[in-house]
């Protein structure tokens, strides 16, 4: 028997380049899909589409033109698979977004240029050549809670959770993955051309906003900076006082109340910005004492802020305590999907029957007839106090107005800075905080040009009956293993035979 070892080899070797062949093609394809875009080549099998992006995001990153650098800040092993996917699909849609993870263990001096504070693993930092923008973890995931007023973070939440459990009460609450939002509106804040601006006033030990509404402020891309108008300087002969001008980048001025009178000169440096087209909203609240120059400034406006304490006699109108009203509310863009707004120890106001000319007024909050208004300077010991008496103003009263000024500026006015002041836990105050969240975007416009959707998540189970569990048991276990091997046999005894 003769071989044909020519013909052997022939085939031998067109069996080496045809594997040489398909091993090159499987690396080119490997090279060419590890290239590709990871939404192409990982497709979104995630609970509520975490990895599936909103149209507005897709079409806000496509036309992004500014290099944007994104800083993942986290231990090496501690990285959130959730957001370091996310991130690799914010890289892979523009190449002008740069994704940068940064391992404080290794390089523990990095954050200090940014915040002096330490950030916790899965911490960002979002920056562009002309500003950054820190989003700290608590903002990429963190529990909301409606009883408790809305976002809220872990260790308040825990501590009211089991302050009701004691009394047999459960709290209804998600937990929220922020990811594609918070990334967006960072991006979205660092690339911006303008940034609306807002200043607060102090001076006065005027209260802070409370941390629900700084959040939302600085969420919502708006740069908030304390602002002082007077000055005191020592001189010979005395003390001098200075005052300035609001700043020209001021979009609007707050005043969260006071606790002592405005100067003259405070004053007219307010009325000074308004007639150049500024927005002030003050947020006051009763008191005893009679500030001459605050009254005088809002007089300046058709607004008379001459009225202390209101009481609402209706007690539908009001909860508790006839001090916590519920006000009436008028139909205005500023109080547009806005119900249940409560303003707890207000004062009163009255708008003038015929206004200054080129302004026009706006009531947003009222109480009912039934309700009354204290003079200023009141007694709080008459025993009687809170009952209607000689002197008294009659409602209904004016509790949150706004003036338009033809040519110029806008003044808001809120009779209480109760729940703008006070960090509310059980969401009484999230009414009011919305009419405050109107006016400034209504008034002062577009801070954030982005707001995408946030996630909800949560363990998911397959739940099934003891009788399915055993069959499904059996049938992994027993019955496909000893069909693996059934079959195996078949193929083996069959190629003997053969």
């Amino acid at each position: 028997m003769k071989l044909n070892i020519k013909s052997g080899a022939r085939a031998g070797a067109y069996s080496a380049v045809l594997t040489a062949v398909v091993v090159a093609v499987v690396i080119v394809v490997n090279l060419i899909v590890g290239a590709l875009p990871s939404k192409y080549t990982k497709l979104d099998t995630s609970r509520e589409s975490m990895f599936t992006f909103d149209e507005k995001t897709e079409s806000f990153i496509a036309a992004l033109t500014e290099d944007v650098t994104v800083y993942h800040i986290s231990q090496e092993g501690a990285e959130d698979p959730y957001l370091t996917e996310i991130l690799d699909r914010y890289g892979d849609m523009n190449s002008h977004v740069t994704v940068r993870r940064i391992d404080p263990a290794k390089q523990p001096t990095f954050t200090e240029k940014y915040t002096e504070d330490a950030l916790a693993d899965n911490s960002l930092v979002i920056e562009s050549s002309d500003r950054y923008k820190i989003v700290p973890a608590s903002d990429v995931y963190y529990i909301y809670c409606e009883d408790l007023g809305g976002k809220v973070d872990t260790q308040t939440f825990n501590y009211y959770y089991q302050m009701y459990a004691q009394y047999g009460q459960t709290l209804s609450y998600s937990q929220i993955f922020a990811g594609e939002s918070v990334v967006a509106a960072g991006i979205d804040y660092v690339t911006m051309t303008d940034i609306p601006k807002l200043y607060i006033l102090s001076g006065h030990d005027e209260p802070s906003l409370n941390s629900s509404l700084t959040e939302w402020l600085e969420l919502k891309n708006y740069e908030i900076e304390t602002l002082t108008l007077s000055e005191e300087s020592l001189g010979i002969g005395g003390g001098a006082v200075s005052y300035k001008s609001v700043p020209e980048d001021a979009d609007m001025l707050l005043i969260t109340g006071l606790s002592s009178d405005l100067d003259e000169g405070e004053a007219a440096a307010i009325r000074d910005y308004v007639s150049r087209g500024g927005n002030l909203f003050i947020m006051s609240s009763y008191t005893m004492a009679s500030y001459t120059n605050f009254t005088a400034l809002a007089a300046t406006y058709g607004i008379d802020a001459g009225m202390s304490l209101v009481i609402e006699g209706d007690a539908q109108s009001y909860s508790g305590s006839a001090f916590n009203i519920k006000a009436t509310v008028t139909e205005s863009p500023l109080t547009a999907s806005v119900s249940n707004v409560y303003m707890p120890y207000s004062h009163g106001m009255k708008l003038a029957e015929t206004m200054p000319e080129g302004m026009t007024a706006t009531e947003l909050l009222t109480t009912t007839d039934k309700a009354f208004s204290k003079k200023v300077g009141f007694d709080t010991q008459d025993a009687k106090y809170a009952q209607k008496q000689d002197g008294d103003v009659d409602g209904p009263i004016c509790l949150a107005a706004i003036v338009e000024c033809e040519g110029a500026g806008s003044v808001c006015w809120f009779g209480t800075n109760y729940y703008v002041i006070t960090e509310d836990r059980y969401g009484t105050g999230t009414g009011l905080c919305n009419v405050f969240a109107n006016v400034v975007s209504e008034i002062v416009g577009g801070a954030e040009t982005i707001s995408v959707h946030t996630i909800e998540i949560g363990d998911s189970y397959l739940n099934v009956t003891e009788a399915s569990a055993s069959f499904l048991g059996i049938l992994v276990i027993g019955v496909l293993p000893l069909a693996f091997i059934g079959t195996g046999l078949f193929v083996w005894l069959r190629r003997r035979s053969h």
